[in-house]
């Protein structure tokens, strides 16, 4: 007997769909979920499309300029904030990186404002995590995330472990 599953209209944040491994595994997810008959709508913040996805894309990265400083940037986030709360999604995989603690403030607290969230975490060397901060500024957002991640995602067992 098959487990129905509800349809669940879900965005998954990713820096780009280029590079590396993560980026690899991003557009995979979109592809497994979109199979699944979710609604899928993929958000990149850098212009760099290599692997194939599934889904709507909602380019943030397009507009950027060589010379893009503080105001542009806070435009795109401007743009983000809307494209999400327009949409109303019932959950958002963010597969970013998450070294910056006031990045990751910024983003919880403004971007991502009454959302369900599941944060993904690809290295178990926890100085990638929030580590261009200090320890107290750290710990401060490491309690603020557990109180508004609904699901931290390791990629591994390993990193499971060590995070």
């Amino acid at each position: 007997m098959t487990k129905l599953v509800a349809k669940k209209k879900i965005c998954v944040v990713s820096i780009s769909l280029a590079k590396g491994g993560a980026e690899r595994s991003t557009a995979l997810l979109t592809r497994m979920l979109d199979r699944l008959g979710h609604e899928v709508h993929i958000v990149i913040l850098e212009d760099k499309i290599a692997y194939e996805f599934a889904g709507k894309l909602f380019n943030l990265g397009k507009p950027k300029k060589l010379n893009d400083h503080l105001f542009r940037r806070l435009k795109r986030l401007q743009k983000l904030k809307r494209f999400i709360h327009t949409k109303r999604f019932d959950l958002i995989i963010d597969n970013r990186v998450k070294n910056n603690s006031l990045r990751e403030l910024y983003y919880l607290k403004y971007l991502y404002t009454e959302q369900k969230l599941v944060y993904v975490i690809r290295s178990g060397n926890l100085n990638n995590y929030l580590a261009q901060n200090t320890k107290v500024l750290n710990d401060y957002m490491i309690r603020f995330m557990e109180n508004k991640v609904v699901h931290f995602v390791a990629v591994s067992k390993l990193i499971k472990k060590e995070v």
